[in-house]
């Protein structure tokens, strides 16, 4: 394979192969964009994000991807070589240039994941890329196969451009949400999205606290450090400011456009078939009131006044639909409101409209068997509900019919976390009686959580992730798990009556147990072994323990 990558004119063979007979759209695929575009995208998206995908344009640009690990500086030379000689050929009234060239964007698109700097991508926008986004006469097939190429390009390349011409880039994709081709439409959504994303992870983190007395010890060891230095002090410091910089240019351009932007969104459900492309739309959506939050109150009678809409067409229109689809869909528009409501609080929940979905969609997944037992699901609606709280007593009351089906999640050892903090939410805002129907459930859930985060347990790697569904979090670890489960115990041996501490006691014991062990850093120390050097016997520590333990004596 090295050998005829790395002569004269064979590779540049083997990618005119790769491009025309495996990237290049099929007669099938040109059919099915021609009568089912949504079918289109949807089984673009599968041959995309499937690893076990053999479909044969999955195949060639893995095989493509392959050839770049081999030889990469002469796969880049013969496939822009390629790029060129398209570009430079006669159009045919068959279209077969068109999409040969397209196959042609395709790969380049694909490499840039994999070699981000190969190809100028500032030259690649303002040379072909921004021509194919603004051309009147591309919005219907076979045209519209390089507009569709070209928005999904922007999605790939968006974050590389300069500011000013990210805008541009930004605001000609939106207006592709206008087209007349639904491929088009579909692949702006995901650009859009990805263009979203890309600005979330430019936000600013909060500030880590630094302990002065570790300043301090650094400063004294170092008595050398040039405080006027800035680039000693943060290396890192003018890039932290260069992003801050431009997430805010980039989300003031978004927080613009976004009313024109929500409200197409919201126009083109009814105009869909298929459950996929409204999960997409919802995603856009609440990838908005993420990234504007506050600054979206401007647009939240459109919101208000879709999700309704969106509610009653999913619940007639998508019934039947297959469940995991239907369970992304659930998904989606539960974290659209949740995002609404954890941003606008009671501007969002005092509104009825936003009321007509969040508790309709909370009923229809808790009574769903199949819907309940979907693990992404449940801590979507759990999440929604732990939300909903912060809205206070009234918002609140809907949910007590739910305990039972919150229990039973818990009970399936999944999303502990949610379900405690809920729990502990639910009985600050005074519903004791409601949540002590479910006592003896909630104890078995509590001896199970902290059981997992004992030291004594099989957990093997410190580092490794928990088992999927302690949290909302997949990092999230069973100690933390335990440690709300120890924040409700400290609730309820306040609220609770003594007579009902009894059933208790075996919590506290295990808790305490593992507090022991945590301190200790291990188990009892074994006759023979010497005991481990900076760390104390479990004796030593009884003010530790007797602190932590204080409020369970």
């Amino acid at each position: 394979v090295d050998s005829v990558l790395s002569r004269e004119g064979q590779c540049g063979e083997v990618i005119r192969a790769l491009v025309t007979k495996y990237l290049a759209l099929s007669n099938e695929e040109i059919n099915m964009w021609k009568t089912d575009p949504e079918g289109f995208v949807q089984r673009a998206d599968t041959e995309n994000h499937d690893p076990e995908s053999f479909l044969c344009r999955a195949t060639g640009i893995d095989l493509l991807v392959c050839m770049m690990d081999r030889a990469q500086e002469n796969v880049i030379q013969c496939l822009l070589d390629f790029k060129k000689s398209v570009l430079g050929a006669p159009e045919t009234d068959d279209g077969e240039r068109l999409l040969i060239r397209d196959a042609v964007y395709r790969a380049m698109g694909e490499l840039l994941a994999k070699v981000p700097n190969y190809v100028d991508t500032t030259k690649w926008y303002l040379e072909e890329i921004k021509a194919m986004l603004i051309s009147a006469n591309t919005d219907t097939f076979p045209q519209s196969v390089m507009k569709a190429r070209a928005v999904w390009l922007i999605g790939v390349i968006a974050q590389d451009l300069r500011m000013n011409l990210w805008e541009e880039a930004y605001q000609l994709t939106a207006q592709c949400l206008n087209s007349a081709d639904k491929v088009v439409q579909l692949n702006a959504l995901t650009s859009l999205t990805a263009i979203l994303a890309q600005v979330l992870d430019l936000q600013p983190k909060p500030d880590e606290q630094i302990d002065p007395l570790l300043t301090d010890f650094d400063n004294q060891e170092d008595d050398d450090f040039d405080m006027a230095d800035e680039d000693q002090m943060d290396p890192s410091s003018k890039d932290s400011k260069d992003d801050e910089t431009l997430f805010n240019d980039q989300k003031r351009i978004i927080g613009e456009g976004a009313g024109v932007v929500l409200e197409k969104c919201f126009q083109m459900i009814e105009g869909f078939d298929e459950i996929s492309s409204v999960v997409r739309i919802l995603q856009l959506v609440a990838f908005h009131v993420e990234l504007l939050g506050s600054n979206l109150k401007p647009q939240l009678g459109i919101i208000c006044e879709a999700l309704p809409r969106i509610w009653s067409t999913a619940t007639a229109k998508y019934s039947a639909t297959d469940i995991i689809w239907l369970s992304r869909l659930y998904t989606s528009l539960a974290s659209v409101v949740n995002h609404l409501l954890s941003r606008l609080n009671k501007a969002a929940t005092e509104d009825q409209r936003v009321k007509n979905v969040i508790y309709p969609l909370l009923n229809h997944i808790f009574s769903t068997k199949e819907l309940v037992e979907n693990l992404d699901l449940a801590g979507d609606a759990l999440g929604l509900w732990r939300t909903i709280l912060a809205s206070g007593r009234e918002a609140a009351l809907p949910l007590i019919a739910h305990l039972p089906s919150l229990i039973r999640i818990m009970s399936r050892e999944e999303h502990y976390f949610l379900g405690f903090s809920i729990l502990e939410g639910m009985l600050i805002l005074g519903f004791r009686e409601e949540v002590g129907i479910h006592w003896d459930g909630i104890v078995r859930c509590l001896y199970q959580a902290i059981q997992r985060a004992s030291p004594a347990a099989d957990q093997g790697d410190d580092e490794a992730t928990v088992r999927v569904g302690s949290g909302t979090e997949e990092s999230r670890k069973p100690t933390e798990d335990a440690m709300v489960g120890m924040s409700l115990i400290s609730l309820v041996l306040q609220l609770y009556p003594a007579q009902m501490h009894a059933s208790l006691l075996p919590v506290i014991k295990l808790m305490s147990e593992t507090l022991i062990l945590t301190i200790g850093g291990g188990g009892p120390q074994q006759e023979g072994v010497p005991q481990q050097e900076g760390v104390p016997p479990h004796s030593s520590r009884p003010g530790e323990l007797r602190s932590l333990m204080g409020s369970y004596s």
